[in-house]
């Protein structure tokens, strides 16, 4: 979220997409599923990231369930299936998911975060 929404735009590309598979691979993860449901753990690490570790000009409001991106901007997904393919060579061995698989399991924690049930949703 925070990379591909930064006020000047996307400006590290370069092994973002290490991230994105590391994301992927944890997010049907049981840990994960619970993490998700801990509303009181998503607000200690917004919190704890706005005051401590915050990136200029970052709206940090906009890190909540129905607002959150894990979607990178149309714009760079080029770039980033470039750089998927530099990843799968000397970082991600073994079964790789193609780039487009990548991209659909990112849509899909992207919905499970827009459809959780919080109070008010903040």
């Amino acid at each position: 979220h925070e990379e591909f929404n930064r006020p000047n735009g996307c400006t590290h590309i370069e092994r973002i997409t290490r991230h994105m598979y590391d994301i992927v691979k944890m997010m049907d993860k049981p840990f994960a599923m619970e993490a998700m449901q801990n509303v009181q753990l998503y607000k200690d690490i917004v919190a704890h990231r706005n005051k401590f570790t915050a990136w200029s000009g970052l709206d940090y409001t906009t890190h909540l369930p129905h607002t959150i991106s894990f979607l990178p901007p149309e714009s760079i997904k080029e770039a980033l299936r470039d750089d998927y393919k530099q990843m799968q060579i000397g970082f991600i061995y073994a079964n790789a998911p193609s780039f487009d698989e990548i991209m659909e399991q990112l849509h899909e924690l992207q919905d499970r975060f827009r459809a959780l049930e919080w109070k008010n949703n903040r």
